[in-house]
């Protein structure tokens, strides 16, 4: 009597079409299922994580991620996820807000080390903050903080050292775009969340083997556990619309999936994608890249201490750099000044920028993987950033997730998460 009242009330389920299993996708099957959903995955390549996956490199021999991704542990929507999934202990996190950098041109290195409290005593610290730096030297926070609607960084903050010691690094990680360019707003949210809630939120949180192992497969091994169902190659063609609601999702193959009464579809995928589903959807400009750099060197082995193993570069095209056993990673963002093509060159130049920060400068180019991701994020400019749609659409059971939607935060790890999060209220709302 039991099993079958349980099978009737899972047929009775409402079920939830996500089209997209990148981190938004993801996401957003997560909370429906945690809302009581049937959640059904409509991924249309073979991966899963989007640009946030993982794969075996045939060329370099070992796993690598498609992107380098650095979290901070102010993060609450992707780590709560993480931990929800059980692989909380997959992330290393660092023992308090340190982040080291190098400046190759002058020799020097330092480390920004936050207090853990709210009081930022680490800028009365010489030790702490960046070299030949005054606490004056840090208003640009506040400026960031009172910025108006339709601000750009770059006319709130001024050149100088301080812009390509602290400013710079920082805005190129977050919003992948110049300082000049790059929309204010976005940036005092990410420190809102982050450093000024005090070091405790601003810790350096990075997967320990990999994007897919640590953070991809788990949520989605949580999700098949608790009875979602993942369609690989599951590309969508068309959605049946009918007096303002989807009515049917049409697969690639020709299939036709109706929809029930009470049935949701959530579009978790790409602008360009989602507007050629939905065309009248306003979908902001997409196109900003990042290249990452992969070094293969199997006898390395990266420092074991509290810090995490990442590293700032100033002055050079390398930004940040990734350590891990046998493999060294570089992220350069904001990556459209680089000329197409010609990996060989680009990896000798990185390399003879980075080789002399980890003490490597008597090494050979190793072997190495120059990934392109022409179009990682959104362009993140002012009037960008106010064509981001919400979750909601114009049809009743149709939403939308994903990096680009209007979340509030940059196109990041964390705001992949939060777009599933809002994605699934919206259609818990919608069926209430």
């Amino acid at each position: 009597m039991g099993d079958q009242a349980t099978k009737s009330a899972q047929r009775d389920r409402p079920t939830a079409h996500i089209i997209g299993a990148g981190i938004a996708g993801l996401s957003a099957g997560m909370h429906l299922t945690k809302a009581g959903y049937h959640v059904h995955l409509h991924e249309r390549s073979n991966m899963l994580g989007g640009r946030c996956r993982s794969f075996e490199d045939a060329q370099l021999g070992c796993l690598i991620d498609n992107g380098n991704h650095l979290m901070m542990s102010g993060n609450a929507d992707i780590l709560s996820l993480v931990e929800l999934a059980g692989a909380s202990d997959r992330l290393l996190v660092g023992a308090d807000a340190t982040y080291r950098f190098a400046e190759p041109a002058t020799g020097k290195s330092w480390a920004l080390a936050m207090d853990d409290g709210r009081w930022p005593g680490w800028l009365f610290d010489p030790d702490r903050r960046v070299p030949d730096s005054r606490p004056m030297d840090y208003l640009g926070l506040l400026k960031i903080m009172l910025a108006g609607k339709s601000a750009r960084l770059g006319d709130l903050l001024p050149d100088g050292s301080m812009m390509d010691r602290f400013w710079e690094p920082l805005i190129l990680a977050v919003l992948n775009l110049p300082v000049a360019e790059a929309d204010a707003g976005l940036m005092r949210q990410v420190l809102k969340e982050t450093v000024l809630r005090g070091g405790r939120y601003a810790r350096p949180v990075i997967a320990k083997d990999g994007l897919g192992p640590d953070i991809v497969e788990p949520m989605a091994a949580w999700l098949e556990y608790e009875g979602a169902q993942i369609d690989f190659r599951g590309d969508i063609r068309q959605l049946t619309k009918n007096h303002h609601c989807v009515t049917a999702v049409e697969r690639g193959d020709g299939i036709e999936i109706t929809l029930g009464d009470r049935d949701a579809v959530v579009l978790a995928i790409p602008p360009i994608a989602a507007s050629r589903l939905v065309p009248d959807l306003p979908v902001p400009e997409e196109g900003e890249p990042i290249f990452n750099l992969h070094f293969r060197l199997p006898d390395y082995q990266a420092p074991k201490d509290d810090t995490v193993p990442v590293v700032g570069l100033v002055g050079t095209t390398a930004q940040w750099v990734f350590l891990r056993d046998g493999l060294i990673s570089v992220t350069v963002s904001a990556a459209r000044h680089l000329p197409p093509g010609d990996d060989e060159t680009l990896a000798a130049s990185i390399w003879a920028e980075i080789a002399p920060v980890l003490d490597l400068a008597s090494q050979a180019l190793p072997a190495y993987r120059v990934i392109r991701e022409k179009r990682a994020t959104f362009t993140q400019t002012p009037d960008n950033v106010a064509k981001r749609p919400r979750a909601v659409t114009g049809w009743r059971n149709l939403f939308i997730a994903g990096d680009w939607t209007n979340t509030g935060l940059p196109a990041t790890i964390e705001g992949a998460a939060r777009s599933g999060r809002l994605a699934a209220e919206a259609v818990v709302k919608y069926a209430a």
